[in-house]
């Protein structure tokens, strides 16, 4: 652990897992740094950076839908998505591609079906890729350059760059709106939606939470930011995962080979759905998954802001302090990850697994307020 200072303010980085863990579960550090108000510009209030009155409220009415026996019901749409995505990538003479831009339709597509409960176009959506690539780069600038934290500093230096990605996000709310009112009236008058865009999956999903504890919005919550912010984040996260997975495989033929022995084992008949238990019993595609997000990292870190002393093993954080807890280095410590650089999904067996601290590595977070998506 270290600690550096930001005028009265002290900052401290911690990687310890005994550490991390004590922090990730404390009550007094369950609220985020302001760091993360700095993209309120375009994410509003949602889960990410709420602060934790508003978070505690609604990421309970949030939890049902990505409990594991929900998202179970959401099957059907990765099955077709998935198999859409493969067939774009069977082309056997195809040159070397960079293959994100079917991942992030893939992704997005399955996002909004599955949170919304709308087929769209995606053509329509397609600048959304665009947006989470730029906003994406001038969030990290502002994070790192303190001078970017004044307001309007940064709208004078990025305003006409952020024009452009902001028009974007408007139009996505546009359609937000548009499907709310739909929703609202289907719901109102009691008949069935007949619309050859709306998609019934059975389970909840985030539509129904919102219809279930309206308002829309309110003094301080915004419902269509919640739907906004799950459908950018869940789509640009699988984006990260899966196409640096792939990359990652493209290196080492051997570990494509028992991947694929273990699915032809699980599955047997490759043509049939995939369940929810084979997905459970994909044990070492499990392995392969997690060993790539350690190696090239999904969240980097969070920040926490201490509301109260916090004590840990070797000192006490005052109130007042913020905390930065680094979440990818952690995965690079060589003494519980000996040669780090190194691809080696079997760190991740549970006989490895048992030898290190439980937050040795925990890449979505932990704790109360891990992400929800994890």
């Amino acid at each position: 652990m270290f600690c550096f200072w930001i005028g009265p303010i002290p900052i401290f980085v911690v990687v310890d897992p005994a550490d991390i863990q004590i922090l990730l579960n404390s009550s007094s550090m369950l609220e985020k740094d302001h760091v993360y108000s700095l993209i309120k510009i375009f994410l509003g209030n949602s889960l990410l950076q709420a602060p934790v009155h508003m978070w505690k409220k609604y990421r309970k009415l949030m939890n049902p839908v990505m409990h594991p026996s929900n998202v179970e019901h959401f099957l059907p749409v990765f099955n077709e998505a998935s198999r859409k995505l493969t067939e774009r990538f069977l082309v056997s003479s195809s040159p070397p591609a960079d293959p994100t831009d079917e991942i992030f339709e893939m992704a997005l597509d399955a996002s909004i079906r599955t949170n919304l409960s709308r087929k769209v176009i995606i053509d329509d959506f397609k600048d959304v890729k665009s947006i989470t690539d730029s906003v994406g780069r001038i969030v990290v600038l502002r994070v790192f350059k303190v001078w970017l934290h004044i307001e309007w500093l940064f709208k004078f230096l990025y305003w006409k760059e952020l024009e452009g990605s902001i028009k974007i996000l408007d139009r996505c709310m546009h359609f937000v709106n548009q499907m709310c009112k739909e929703e609202e009236t289907v719901r109102k008058e009691g008949i069935p939606d007949t619309s050859p865009s709306t998609e019934r999956l059975s389970g909840i999903n985030l539509l129904d939470v919102m219809f279930e504890n309206l308002p829309v919005v309110s003094g301080d919550h915004d419902w269509r930011d919640e739907l906004i912010s799950m459908t950018i984040i869940a789509s640009d996260t699988v984006v990260s995962a899966l196409a640096l997975t792939l990359f990652t495989l493209g290196h080492h033929p051997e570990v494509q080979e028992k991947i694929f022995t273990e699915i032809q084992e699980v599955m047997g008949d490759l043509e049939r759905d995939v369940t929810y238990a084979d997905t459970n019993a994909m044990t070492y595609l499990d392995q392969v998954i997690i060993e790539n997000i350690r190696l090239h990292g999904s969240i980097v870190m969070t920040m926490r802001h201490a509301a109260s002393d916090t004590k840990l093993a070797s000192c006490t954080l005052p109130a007042g302090s913020r905390v930065g807890l680094m979440l990818h280095a952690m995965g690079w410590n060589k003494e519980r990850f000996p040669n780090p650089e190194q691809f080696q999904p079997e760190r991740f067996s549970p006989e490895q697994k048992r030898l290190r601290h439980n937050y040795s590595f925990v890449p979505f977070s932990a704790g109360p307020r891990n992400c929800i998506g994890e």
